[in-house]
């Protein structure tokens, strides 16, 4: 109790109570149920009506205005007559943020189902201090959820098992997050169907399925190629399962992303991976992207992988010859472009610079370790045109094929089949026939 105020002098605990309302507990019994001092304390804090007297605790109009100066929840101290009164709670409910009115409800409230009903519609929240019945009823359920996704955690076992109410509870868009989902039963968060159906409405839903559907090899694998960012939330396991990964990856190279950095720096997995998609190399360790006999090995299979090269790499004489070699045709035209070069500086033997679009490729560096750049061409034309006559033959094998496997060409002669094949060797004309036996 404060020194020097007299509790019993209306001044002074008037006084008192507009500084700090709270004090209305020192207050005589007659001036705690002094209406002046009573509306003065609660206009000051709400939650003084906890010490206002029993006859007040009745009183409509200051049980509204302690309510209007607390969260809502000075409805804790009114009467079990005004806590029964629907525009008293109501309105105790608007006032908070979590619902806290229902809680101090009375019970006869607590199971009125167009009451909750009505007070779901002002907080979602107020679920949790709904009767137990109507935490088990559908249509209250669905509408907390839709007015609040966390109050399915405050719904029945019953209901957090039902496809309907948990999915009313994710939100559809990929920037609000799916927490409710945390709440829904073990049984739905194993189901694929559900866990399907909850990723198509918000893409983070995956990180509250089972570990059992994360380790889940296919479920994952269809996932992840439609949805790059899926592979985070897959199991350890998968995440450091070479074969997983490299089937996930063939469409999605940004998957790597989520790859530990022992793979990323791990030479045959991520050859295996830029076979499928070169644009892989992106993700590969810094370690890979300056190591010579990984990108050589990697322009082998795509030329396009030297854009990834580090910068010392793309001018390494070895590189530009893979890359070269690789692509013989372009080779080829860019010593052609170096020739009429030379043949326009008058015959001067300083070779520029010669830059692709996505290469630094100093061809004169290749020129001093070749005899000329006419020998290099040589070389690449052999090259070029092995490449072209293997194209020939696989297109020949193909279109024949194609036509003998149609159903309105079925009875087709091999006389016929001789014609598709004219421009083709002796030696690839019997690799097509010998294809079509």
């Amino acid at each position: 109790m404060k020194p020097n105020i007299d509790w019993n002098n209306k001044a002074e605990v008037l006084e008192a109570v507009r500084k700090s309302g709270l004090d209305l507990q020192y207050a005589s019994d007659e001036l705690r149920n002094d209406k002046d001092v009573v509306v003065a304390a609660i206009k000051q804090n709400g939650y003084a009506l906890e010490y206002a007297s029993a006859e007040l605790k009745n009183d409509r109009q200051i049980v509204i205005k302690a309510i209007m100066n607390s969260l809502g929840d000075a409805l804790e101290y009114a009467s079990d007559k005004l806590k029964n009164d629907k525009e008293v709670v109501l309105m105790a409910i608007r006032r908070s943020g979590f619902g806290f009115g229902l809680e101090f409800a009375g019970e006869e409230l607590k199971n009125d189902k167009d009451f909750v009903l009505a007070a779901i519609k002002q907080n979602g929240d107020a679920l949790e201090f709904a009767g137990e019945e109507l935490k088990n009823d559908k249509e209250v359920v669905l509408a907390a959820v839709k007015v609040r996704k966390m109050a399915l955690q405050f719904a029945s076992e019953e209901l957090k098992n039902d496809k309907e109410v948990v999915l009313a509870a994710i939100p559809f868009f990929a920037e609000y997050d799916s927490r409710a989902l945390e709440y829904a039963s073990v049984e739905l968060k194993n189901n694929k169907d559900f866990m399907l159906a909850a990723i198509q409405k918000n893409t983070h839903a995956l990180e509250y399925a089972s570990e059992e559907l994360k380790n889940d090899k296919d479920f994952m694998l269809a996932l992840v190629q439609q949805k790059t960012w899926a592979l985070q939330y897959a199991s350890e396991e998968l995440q450091n399962d070479k074969d997983f990964l490299i089937a996930a990856i063939e469409r999605k190279p940004y998957a790597l992303k989520y790859v530990s950095e022992e793979l990323k720096n791990d030479k045959d997995f991520m050859l295996a991976v830029v076979q499928q998609n070169t644009d892989a190399l992106e993700y590969a360790s810094e370690e890979l992207q300056n190591d010579k006999d990984f990108l050589i090995a990697a322009i082998e299979r795509d030329p396009y992988a030297l854009k990834y090269a580090s910068e010392e790499l793309q001018n390494d004489v070895d590189i530009i010859l893979a890359e070269l070699f690789a692509t013989p045709s372009f080779g080829v035209y860019r010593i052609d472009n170096i020739e009429e070069e030379k043949t326009s500086n008058n015959g001067s033997q300083e070779v520029p610079i010669v830059l692709s679009d996505d290469i630094n490729a100093n061809i004169e560096k290749i020129d001093s370790m070749i005899d000329s750049l006419t020998s290099l061409k040589e070389i690449l034309e052999e090259k070029r045109k092995a490449q072209l006559e293997t194209y020939e033959l696989d297109t020949a094998i193909n279109n024949a094929i194609k036509v003998y496997n149609s159903s309105a060409m079925a009875l087709m002669t091999m006389e016929e089949i001789d014609k598709l094949a004219l421009n083709s060797s002796k030696d690839k004309h019997e690799e097509i026939r010998y294809e079509l036996r």
